[in-house]
């Protein structure tokens, strides 16, 4: 018997419609570029940053990866939007059914694990919402003024004016959404820009600036990838599944009001 009564239907192994809707969200969940700055900081040996970085990455790639590959298989097509919800049905093998199929019973632990997977991404999100919020406003506010930041950033009036200009927003569209796989679909392409164009783009600017003012453009830091031919190759194909993602998740919802 199926945990919760449900049929099983196995999921293909690859699934070509299916990278419009995983790719935003795999590179969306490997962004980690703006705390690049503080998180190599406390580090003494920065030569070492490199081999940090392509570690977390590779670390991260596996650990997703196998964790989708057991859930797929586990679940097959019946997994849901947030994988999480599966567990509401957990009984670890303690459920006892009456004669038409129907749980009675479940042993205490089932249900405390059910309950801390079903509950635990929410309460995780709740935890770093203020943190991402607080963390983009004050970014919004040093956009705003620039070189007078310095002036209004104890402003505590301004600053909790960006704040919250950073914060309700998603709360709004949350309550007008629901569906979390929607708005991951269309939350992960911003990765794209983030991940890939944002990045050119901003070598770009710091080689001009560097030029400009007769630097060198090859620093301590610079790489195979340290070249403008390559950061319009990044950036461009950035934009480029920006564009193709978008249009799927764009034709996906017509037809799927059709």
């Amino acid at each position: 018997r199926r945990e919760g009564g449900g049929s099983f239907v196995e999921a293909p192994m690859f699934e070509l419609e299916g990278i419009a809707s995983m790719a935003p969200i795999m590179v969306f969940a490997h962004i980690y570029h703006h705390s690049i700055p503080g998180l190599a900081h406390p580090v003494a040996d920065k030569k070492k940053l490199s081999g940090i970085f392509r570690s977390t990455a590779v670390f991260s790639t596996l650990a997703y990866s196998f964790i989708g590959l057991i859930l797929g298989s586990h679940f097959g097509k019946n997994i849901d939007q947030s994988s999480n919800l599966n567990w509401k049905s957990f009984t670890g093998g303690t459920a006892v059914y009456d004669d038409d199929g129907e749980v009675v019973s479940i042993a205490w632990w089932a249900k405390a694990i059910s309950l801390y997977v079903l509950c635990f991404p929410a309460l995780d999100v709740i935890s770093a919402f203020p943190l991402n919020a607080i963390t983009l406003g004050n970014n919004m506010m040093v956009s705003a003024y620039g070189k007078r930041i310095h002036e209004v950033e104890k402003n505590k009036c301004i600053r909790t004016q960006f704040r919250l200009l950073a914060s309700v927003p998603p709360i709004l569209f949350g309550i007008l959404q629901r569906q979390l796989g929607k708005i991951t679909d269309y939350a992960g392409t911003t990765g794209f820009v983030i991940g890939f164009s944002f990045p050119a783009l901003l070598y770009l600017r710091s080689r001009m600036l560097a030029e400009r003012k007769h630097f060198s453009a090859v620093t301590f830091y610079s790489g195979y990838a340290s070249y403008k031919f390559g950061a319009w190759c990044l950036f461009s194909f950035g934009v480029a599944m920006l564009l193709y993602v978008v249009f799927f998740l764009v034709r996906d919802g017509l037809s799927y009001e059709e």
